[in-house]
């Protein structure tokens, strides 16, 4: 019987180059313009004091030229309250990615990528939506991505995440 092929990834127990059997290295850094102030070459969150996350994480990570925008409801910043229609937090989200973007040193100009969250029983508001996402980018046309949803935080019923490019 031929022998089996060597193993190979972080079960194999070679050491990968992080000094620790079965543990793959960390990646390399981007470039000299990867990663945050702290010159780590890694992400690193951006303060954001008017967008606070609701969770254990993140609003925006800077990694090298991007800034990676985590997806935003249409809770009004000021009360705390989730917009009671679609329409209401279509708008509300957009306004908040756009605070968000502008903490992060970015625009609408910047973003490559969107992707919205919509809940599966709301599709009927695609043309509402698409109407309000051509109003808040403009002439920028990101790459983007829509995905019917069953749940999002709050009971929200739309949610939109970007990525911005900054060099």
């Amino acid at each position: 019987m031929p022998e089996p092929p060597p193993s190979v990834g972080p079960a194999s127990g070679a050491s990968s180059g992080s000094g620790r059997p079965g543990r793959p290295a960390p990646p390399p850094s981007v470039g000299p313009a990867s990663g945050a102030s702290s010159g780590s070459g890694r992400p690193a969150p951006v303060p954001t004091p008017k967008t606070p996350a609701a969770g254990p994480y993140s609003p925006a990570v800077r990694a090298g030229d991007w800034v990676v925008c985590s997806g935003q409801i249409g809770v009004d910043p000021a009360t705390g309250q989730l917009a009671t229609d679609m329409i209401g937090q279509v708008r509300q989200a957009f306004a908040n990615t756009t605070t968000l973007l502008a903490e992060c040193g970015c625009g609408w100009e910047h973003v490559a990528k969107a992707t919205l969250f919509v809940g599966l029983d709301s599709p009927q508001w695609m043309p509402e939506i698409n109407e309000i996402y051509a109003e808040v980018v403009g002439s920028n046309r990101p790459a983007r991505s829509t995905v019917g949803v069953a749940w999002l935080p709050m009971g929200a019923i739309f949610e939109i995440e970007v990525w911005a490019h900054t060099p």
